[in-house]
């Protein structure tokens, strides 16, 4: 891959598997970042992103694009940073500045959720939603609560992250998330929090903003 021109070299990358959503391509194309996407479709081709085909791990389809979205220092180790966006994001304008701004703040930064603010409000809507099986659901949030985690203490929106994907506290915290994401809920979201609870102050950046009126992106309604 080409060699970014400033000193951080930079990555922004998706996930596409079983064929879930089409490949967006950018608006705004910026030469010194690569774009990369993993999927397992053979014939998928791009003409800006760089198409890598990766093999399962015989995991059903939402957590196996889970696994690349959240460990991408298993991955991408040759990039200082990271930003994975979800195949319906569209990005709109130059990301680097956008990029390079947010992991001066903290090594990972993500937007938080716009309606709710807790994860046992959002485990109920996504039993209600038929998001995941009730039973996983209601086993998570059951651990939780015997860990005695707080009810509104906060909710992320997971569409886009932005990490210096290999520090090692960013390491730790990915994979006991991948951890809790393969062994109860797929819905990343309703984990987040609760492995992040004891991370020092200043690690995250949490955007207090819509993402779906973020001026960098377009988040594009799905079909299904």
């Amino acid at each position: 891959m080409r060699e970014a021109n400033e000193v951080k070299k930079i990555a922004i990358y998706t996930v596409i598997i079983g064929k879930y959503d089409a490949l967006l391509n950018p608006a705004f194309i910026d030469e010194n970042i690569d774009y990369i996407c993993f999927t397992d479709d053979k014939y998928l081709t791009s003409s800006i992103w760089k198409v890598v085909l990766v093999e399962t791990l015989k995991l059903d389809n939402a957590r196996e694009s889970r696994r690349y979205k959240i460990l991408p220092h298993l991955y991408l180790r040759e990039y200082e940073i990271s930003m994975y966006v979800d195949a319906n994001i569209k990005i709109l304008t130059d990301p680097r500045p956008f990029c390079l701004n947010s992991i001066k703040k903290a090594p990972i930064t993500l937007f938080s959720h716009p309606v709710r603010k807790c994860i046992f409000k959002e485990a109920e809507v996504c039993i209600k939603l038929k998001k995941d099986e009730p039973r996983i659901i209601h086993k998570q949030m059951e651990f939780y609560k015997s860990k005695n985690y707080p009810l509104n203490n906060g909710l992320v929106e997971c569409g886009v992250l932005i990490r210096r994907h290999n520090e090692q506290g960013v390491i730790n915290i990915m994979n006991d998330w991948w951890l809790h994401v393969k062994n109860y809920s797929k819905r990343d979201q309703l984990s987040f929090n609760f492995v992040t609870k004891e991370v020092k102050d200043g690690y995250i950046n949490l955007l207090n903003m819509n993402l779906r009126n973020h001026e960098c992106f377009n988040v594009v309604k799905r079909s299904t």
